[in-house]
């Protein structure tokens, strides 16, 4: 059976520009031997849409083909050698791998995928997970991706570089970023939008265009 691709999303706070050079330059010579690439590498500055408390500068998503592919680049010799420099010159707020689903969505035509990624903290988790999580799926627009992650994060974590208090994480891929601006401003979601504000803390909630690694290196 084929495994599921797996995420490392990554969220920093820029200490120092010299993260670019030293760390954010040289990531993708370490990925491409596993199999990794972008989903999402952009400041949150140039986020399609953003809200949350969340305090960071940088956005990324890396997708593998597997839980166990990304868990040995995060050993490989190759990325241990710049991770220094990541610790030196950024603050971490979330590094964890995540195993997600197979879906995804074709870009529309002339246009590029978006990528919607949010992380929450629970007030009433029941209520969350019942009167949101549950029904997020059901509001998605036709071209959409099945909702790669979605679960509480005890249960979906291969790996996490530091302790964190987010409860609650989900990752979408939309055909393009105005099918994933109207999917959020539509109906069907504003249904269960209440839900989410009212049953948990939206530390992010961000919609990306991802523009190329040539274009947005951090």
């Amino acid at each position: 059976m084929k495994p599921n691709p797996a995420f490392l999303l990554q969220t920093l706070k820029v200490k120092d520009p010299k993260l670019e050079t030293e760390y954010g330059a040289k990531m993708d010579a370490t990925l491409a031997k596993f199999g990794g690439e972008y989903c999402v590498r952009a400041p949150k500055s140039q986020a399609k849409l953003a809200e949350g408390t969340g305090e960071y500068d940088i956005c990324a998503l890396i997708k593998f083909p597997s839980a166990a592919k990304a868990l040995t680049w995060s050993k490989s010799e190759a990325y241990t050698a710049i991770a220094p420099a990541l610790k030196q010159y950024a603050d971490t707020h979330s590094f964890a791998i995540i195993e997600g689903r197979g879906a995804v969505a074709k870009a529309e035509a002339g246009k590029k995928k978006a990528y919607l990624v949010a992380e929450f903290r629970f007030k009433n988790r029941d209520e969350f997970v019942n009167d949101y999580g549950m029904k997020v799926q059901g509001t998605l627009p036709e071209g959409a991706a099945p909702i790669v992650f979605a679960r509480p994060v005890d249960k979906q974590y291969a790996y996490k570089e530091k302790e964190t208090n987010i409860d609650f994480s989900v990752y979408i891929e939309f055909p393009s970023a105005e099918t994933a601006l109207a999917w959020k401003n539509g109906e069907a979601y504003k249904k269960i939008e209440q839900a989410k504000f009212a049953n948990a803390e939206v530390v992010s909630f961000e919609i990306y265009e991802f523009e190329g690694p040539e274009q947005l290196v951090f």
